[in-house]
């Protein structure tokens, strides 16, 4: 779904409205305005000056500040004190992440940030009610909710892991942090905010990615610059984001906060914003029609979009993108397939009934008895509209030709097949339709099998194990239905039925 030129998958969304997702936050989300707090590599830097220590471009940096600290240099409380400044406050980009969360309960951030903004945007959001763990003291990777410091905190310097040293311990001599991560991806969906694939910090956390047969791990990032085989290499799918130069950064803020207003919008605004689109012709614009498919997977929003969208082309538009194919087929339709086929009937089978002829052609002629018996009752039941006697005709001969083999079932509403002929052919009598009537007439004449267990008496061959089946074949068309057509209707139109 394009959302603010940026392109989030579906399996994104459909985690974030399942609460599978998990925010995975680094530097980046803590680099702008106001925060304005170093990347990883920046940090480094600003630890380093006074000591005649140089970072280079190829130096690992990780290595880089355990040297550091090998040679005396205090690297965990330099960080804290860097990090931790008076008067920092937390970007937007931190108070959206966390709004992307339908609510409180359901937030899952995991962040390798030391600063503590996560926690001042929940607090200015929603109170002092997270959770939060800071390493090593990590919960179950495959059951948590709140804000993770996998790399520890400000609020204790000690354990933040900064250096070679400390990554060494969290990643491989005691593994705390691999144990968590293993378990954390083998069961949620991972979107990576803030972290570029030449990471130092990016290289050790996809070492405990499992292999997935989906795609299960994303990250947002810049489109200036981007190197997707890298992000291949790291076995992350990739979603860039549009920039007018390398530091701008404000489509992602932006799409990030109306992903957020997307998964926070009540039905109100739903509503509001279907009903604007489909009252028109399908749009054209990438970002509406995204929205309009978004809002289908959900019954609820549906029907708002049914109830507004009365022009014929969205007929098409649905039928393109395989909306209405369950409406021709036999398997079991779901809540939404069924508001599709009350929608097609009571919207478009009088107006646009030569829109609707076309389209059950162009699925040969079959239709699915929930969509036939929609069809059958609004023509046969609906005393609301006053039918044309040609678009009558021939909608009585389209539901002849494709009733197939359910009128030997029940139907799968509250009137019996049989008696929706009957009706039909009411409508027929009505409108001076002999043809239409003779053929009801034949169909509900017509015999079906039906097979019943029998009754075995005390007396019969005891040896006989077979069970006793009846078998009965009952016309198709009720005695009364029959008669009733007959006198109302063919016995009085004699000289043209006999033709």
């Amino acid at each position: 779904m394009k959302i603010a030129g940026i392109d989030f998958p579906g399996a994104l969304l459909n985690a974030l409205r399942d609460g599978e997702l998990v925010v995975f936050a680094g530097a980046g989300v803590s680099m702008g305005e106001p925060a304005c707090l170093p990347s990883f590599k920046n940090l480094a830097k600003t630890i380093a000056k006074g000591t005649g220590k140089t970072l280079h471009c190829r130096d690992p940096i990780d290595r880089f500040l355990g040297e550091l600290q090998h040679e005396g240099v205090k690297v965990h409380e330099r960080a804290a004190e860097i990090l931790s400044r008076n008067g920092l406050e937390p970007t937007e980009l931190h108070r959206n992440l966390l709004k992307l969360y339908s609510g409180v309960e359901q937030i899952r951030v995991v962040t390798t940030n030391f600063d503590l903004l996560f926690e001042q945007a929940a607090e200015n959001l929603f109170g002092n009610v997270l959770e939060v763990f800071r390493a090593p003291a990590l919960p179950l990777g495959r059951q948590f909710n709140g804000i993770v410091h996998l790399h520890g905190a400000v609020s204790t310097p000690s354990e933040m892991v900064i250096t070679d040293e400390a990554f060494g311990r969290a990643y491989m001599t005691e593994g705390w942090a691999a144990r968590f991560l293993v378990e954390l991806f083998s069961n949620f969906t991972i979107l990576f905010v803030g972290y570029s694939y030449d990471d130092t910090i990016m290289s050790y956390l996809t070492r405990a990615l499992p292999p997935r047969e989906t795609d299960q791990y994303f990250a947002l990032t810049q489109e200036i610059n981007f190197n997707s085989q890298q992000w291949h290499l790291l076995e992350v799918k990739p979603i860039t984001y549009p920039q007018s130069s390398e530091d701008d950064h404000s489509t992602l803020d932006e799409g990030i906060r109306r992903l957020a207003d997307l998964t926070r919008r009540g039905a109100v605004d739903w509503h509001r914003e279907i009903t604007e689109i489909a009252e028109n012709p399908p749009p054209l614009d990438e970002e509406a029609v995204d929205l309009i498919k978004y809002a289908l997977a959900n019954a609820t929003r549906t029907r708002f979009f049914t109830k507004a969208a009365t022009t014929p082309e969205w007929i098409d538009w649905l039928d393109k993108r395989e909306y209405l194919n369950p409406l021709f087929l036999d398997s079991t339709l779901s809540e939404r397939d069924e508001i599709f086929s009350r929608w097609l009937v009571e919207q478009f089978s009088y107006t646009y009934a030569n829109i609707l002829f076309l389209l059950i052609g162009k699925h040969n002629m079959r239709l699915h008895p929930r969509f036939w018996y929609d069809l059958a009752y609004r023509i046969g039941v609906d005393r609301e509209t006053s039918w044309n006697k040609d678009i009558l005709s021939r909608w009585i001969s389209l539901l002849l030709a494709t009733v197939q083999g359910s009128v030997n079932a029940t139907s799968p509403g509250p009137t019996n097949t049989s008696t929706l002929l009957q009706r039909l052919g009411e409508r027929c009598i009505q409108h001076q339709i002999p043809d239409g009537l003779l053929q009801i007439f034949d169909v509900m004449m017509g015999n079906y099998l039906r097979l019943k267990p029998g009754f075995s008496w005390p007396n019969d061959n005891e040896n006989d194990q077979t069970p006793p089946v009846n078998i009965e074949l009952p016309l198709i068309g009720k005695h009364n239905g029959l008669s009733k057509l007959w006198e109302e209707g063919l016995q009085l139109e004699l000289s043209q039925v006999a033709e």
